[in-house]
């Protein structure tokens, strides 16, 4: 019998898929892949917590929030979480817990504080603190300047742009802050679907609407350092939330096959946060919450992991007022007089004798 040729077995040849690595070795951060492209996509942003991490002042408290954030990421995973503004003095002792909280409440990216600018610190494990115009006496960045969130194909580009700050060898002259700015944005802007400004210019003498005003290309800036606002300059979003956790910001980007079809910024008080069930309105979306098996009158518990390490919000000792004393008014003695003796009655005349 004739020997049988073996043909070859073909070689399968696996493609290599190379990562994709943006300028200043920057790879994207893929949030979601679940290969949905209609979706909308919530970026979440807290501004000036100025160390209101309880409950004080109308905050909702850093553990409430916590187990908000849990429930939300719970139900999508459609999101970006931001900070910016003054955070407030964190003591060196608790540094470490400080950069652990962050990462527990699921920050993707933050503006970096002082502090860290001054020793060049990034302290987060996961959350990214992004700035494009913080160089040093060489000029060299300090901090990553951008950052690519990647959502079934969408990409959302978020750029830091810090205000000045009293640091010696670093300027923050505004030609500085706008050269910079627009070059980090002129980068992402050729990368990215959507962008992002994460700032804290708020109101100063060169501000977000400056910012607005004579850069191309931001869709939304997400700002600190003023009050709760929400407005529209040369196109772009300006955002900020109710510092000291007193609302929460959000901006709702609907988006379908890579399209931008709607923009909407929203603000939940912190109330309506904490105490769901006496809100008007998480009331509102009760019937949303059911049709997706949950419901919204609840009342909002604190993040025992947060609570751990941190403390439960103290609790407010009532004030016993104790009752006004009653000072009786002084009684004044009057030392009385003598009433004077009435003079002596006239001695009666005697009737005139009349001669006859």
């Amino acid at each position: 019998m004739p020997p049988v040729a073996v043909e070859p077995v073909p070689e399968v040849v696996v493609p290599v898929v190379e990562e994709l690595v943006y300028p200043y070795g920057v790879s994207p951060i893929v949030k979601n892949a679940d290969g949905n492209e209609v979706f909308d996509l919530v970026i979440l942003h807290t501004n000036d917590v100025k160390g209101n991490i309880y409950a004080e002042n109308g905050g909702v408290g850093i553990a409430k929030l916590s187990t908000a954030l849990k429930a939300g990421r719970e139900l999508t995973d459609n999101w970006l979480l931001l900070n910016t503004g003054d955070v407030g003095e964190i003591p060196a002792e608790a540094a470490l817990t400080a950069a652990w909280v962050v990462d527990e409440l699921g920050y993707d990216a933050y503006l970096p504080q002082t502090v860290q600018i001054e020793l060049g610190l990034e302290g987060t494990k996961k959350a990214l603190p992004l700035a494009a115009n913080v160089l040093d006496a060489e000029e060299y960045l300090l901090f990553q300047p951008y950052q690519v969130y990647d959502f079934n194909g969408f990409t959302v580009g978020v750029v830091g742009i810090v205000a000045p700050k009293p640091v010696r060898g670093v300027s923050f002259d505004a030609d500085v802050i706008l050269d910079n700015a627009q070059w980090a944005v002129d980068i992402a802007r050729d990368y990215v679907d959507y962008l992002v400004v994460l700032t804290d210019l708020g109101e100063g003498v060169f501000s977000s609407s400056d910012l607005a005003e004579n850069l191309r290309g931001i869709d939304l800036i997400v700002d600190g350092a003023g009050p709760e606002t929400a407005k529209i300059v040369n196109d772009t979003l300006i955002v900020r939330a109710e510092e000291q956790l007193r609302s929460i910001g959000g901006v709702v980007v609907s988006v379908d096959r890579g399209r931008v079809i709607g923009v909407l910024p929203l603000v939940l008080p912190a109330e309506d946060l904490a105490v769901p069930y006496l809100s008007p309105l998480a009331a509102q979306y009760e019937a949303f919450a059911n049709a997706l098996g949950y419901t919204l009158m609840v009342t909002l518990p604190e993040d025992p992991a947060i609570v751990e390490r941190i403390g439960a919000t103290p609790e407010k000792v009532a004030v016993v007022v104790p009752e006004p004393v009653v000072v009786p008014e002084p009684v004044v003695v009057v030392e009385e007089k003598p009433v004077p003796a009435p003079p002596p009655a006239p001695v009666p005349v005697p009737a005139p004798v009349v001669e006859e």
